[in-house]
């Protein structure tokens, strides 16, 4: 939970708690489709 206590301080402590495992979870969610995005692209490239 540190990401979360960092990122929001101004959110109070029972808020944050409700809030931020969301917001990491679509964080995460995001990074993965990231990924997989640039991991596609990558492979087109190699078959140039």
């Amino acid at each position: 939970m540190s990401e979360c206590s960092l990122s929001y301080p101004e959110i109070s402590h029972k808020v944050n708690r409700l809030i931020c495992p969301k917001i990491l979870f679509y964080d995460k969610i995001y990074s993965a489709e990231v990924f997989v995005s640039l991991y596609a692209v990558s492979e087109e490239i190699m078959k140039e």
